[in-house]
């Protein structure tokens, strides 16, 4: 049987109630790792606008635009995840949903304020969406192996191998972590990527399930104008979800809208279970990082 992790209290040397660092030692230890960029570059994004003339008839038909992706070469195995793999996939993948957002017209007549409180909240919440249905598209065209998960069409890591280092962001090693982070094979709800694969969502479906899935995090998230805001957008892409079925004649689609909300659910579920210890590590001295915007990463795991 495998020996249970460590307690915070055999961890960290001290007692459940008095649990704390040195204040001074701490501060020495802390990186600082400033975002302002992403920010900036984000923003600068938005304000540029669609990279393509949009042409398209409906909401939904524009946004696919702005997500499709087109397979180049061979799929490329990440062996290492470190602080700089780590920053050029946020890098990556934040920039990637910026883009995306500028082929949504009512997003783009929201004031600037409101565009970079979104991209903050969403796009952590996108781009889990994306890679597992990006690893359900491959595995059904044998591109992926049982163990793979693709970063992009033509990037994965194995689970089972990948070389985790985690020594930028916490000096503790991570066989005493265990209890609070997790494991590559941990780090999405896998069983999502059955469901996609037997689903196979068409891409104007998965664009939905995106759109779905951000702006209902979103609001829940923030409240308020916000939540006004996401649920607007969600009633005009759920018409023009609707306006899809019915041009395809499938009026009765209750079954696989049931199935497309049903993931969605359960990605929604994953992150609010490892919100749970993403809270305990910032209440014990765990991080020797911080960053210029935490918001960016409170639910990312």
């Amino acid at each position: 049987m495998d020996s249970l992790p460590e307690t915070i209290e055999q961890l960290s040397g001290k007692s459940s109630f008095v649990i704390y660092m040195d204040p001074d030692s701490s501060r020495s230890q802390i990186s600082y790792i400033d975002l302002q960029y992403l920010i900036d570059k984000g923003l600068q994004i938005m304000n540029h606008g669609s990279e393509t003339p949009i042409l398209q008839r409906n909401r939904l038909r524009k946004l696919l635009l702005g997500r499709r992706r087109e397979k180049q070469g061979e799929v490329q195995i990440v062996r290492r995840i470190g602080k700089k793999e780590a920053i050029e996939f946020w890098e990556r993948d934040f920039f990637a949903v910026a883009k995306w957002l500028t082929y949504f017209e009512d997003f783009q007549q929201l004031p600037e304020r409101m565009k970079i409180l979104l991209l903050k909240s969403i796009w952590h919440v996108w781009t889990r969406l994306e890679k597992l249905a990006i690893t359900a598209a491959s595995r059904r065209e044998n591109d992926c192996k049982d163990g793979e998960i693709m970063l992009e069409t033509n990037e994965a890591y194995d689970t089972k191998s990948v070389e985790m280092d985690i020594s930028w962001f916490t000096k503790f090693p991570k066989e005493k972590l265990k209890f609070l982070f997790d494991e590559p094979h941990e780090w999405m709800d896998l069983s999502v990527i059955q469901l996609l694969v037997d689903l196979q969502p068409t891409d104007i479906e998965l664009t939905y399930m995106l759109c779905q899935l951000c702006f209902e995090y979103a609001g829940k998230r923030h409240q308020g104008e916000v939540q006004d805001v996401t649920e607007r957008f969600q009633e005009v892409l759920a018409n023009d979800l609707h306006d899809y079925y019915t041009n395809m004649d499938m009026p009765r689609y209750s079954f696989r809208l049931s199935q497309m909300m049903k993931i969605n659910k359960m990605i929604q579920e994953d992150i609010r279970r490892k919100r749970v210890n993403l809270e305990l590590a910032k209440i014990f001295p765990v991080y020797c990082v911080k960053f210029s915007h935490p918001e960016m990463f409170e639910d990312l795991a």
